[in-house]
C-alpha cells in the first residue's frame, strides 16, 4: 500500500493508527479512560512518556503534561520522552520542561506552534525530519 509508514514498536489496535500500544493494546489517543489513567498514572511516578506515532490532540497533551512529575520549581521534569513521529494538533507548549534523559521528536509534526522556550535538555534531543508547521520556539 504507498503511503504506508513502518515503524518498529508495536501498534495500537485502532486500524490505522501507527500510535505505540499501552497496555490495553490501545494508545494513548485511543485508550478507554480507565486505562489512559493508568498511563498517565505511571508517566506520573517515572517522568518517562513514550508517546511514538501517536496523534495528540491539545487535551491529551494537557493530561500528559499535568501528569508528569515537577521539580521544588514547579518545572515539567521528563525522564526520558519519546514523541518519534507524533503528531502534535494544536500548539506544543513545552515552557521551561526539563528533559533530563533522550528528548526524541524524530519525524514529529507540529501542526500549531511548538514552544521550548526555556526548556532545558540535558542529553540528547532529536529533531531530525521533525515538520514545524506553525511558529518554532
Amino acid at each position: 500500500m504507498s503511503g504506508e509508514v513502518t515503524v518498529s514498536w508495536p501498534t495500537c489496535d485502532q486500524e490505522d493508527c501507527n500510535g505505540v500500544r499501552i497496555d490495553s493494546g490501545q494508545c494513548l489517543a485511543h485508550a478507554e479512560d480507565h486505562d489512559l489513567d493508568g498511563a498517565l498514572a505511571q508517566i506520573s511516578q517515572t517522568g518517562n512518556i513514550d508517546a511514538r506515532g501517536v496523534t495528540i490532540s491539545s487535551a491529551l497533551l494537557g493530561q500528559i503534561l499535568d501528569a508528569v512529575p515537577r521539580n521544588s520549581e514547579g518545572r515539567q521534569q521528563f525522564a526520558d520522552a519519546r514523541f518519534d513521529r507524533a503528531t502534535f494538533q494544536g500548539d506544543a507548549v513545552f515552557l521551561g520542561a526539563i528533559f533530563q534523559g533522550d528528548a526524541v521528536f524524530l519525524g514529529a509534526i507540529f501542526q500549531g506552534d511548538a514552544v521550548f522556550v526555556e526548556a532545558t535538555f540535558q542529553s540528547v534531543a532529536g529533531f531530525d525530519d521533525a515538520t514545524f508547521q506553525g511558529d518554532a520556539r
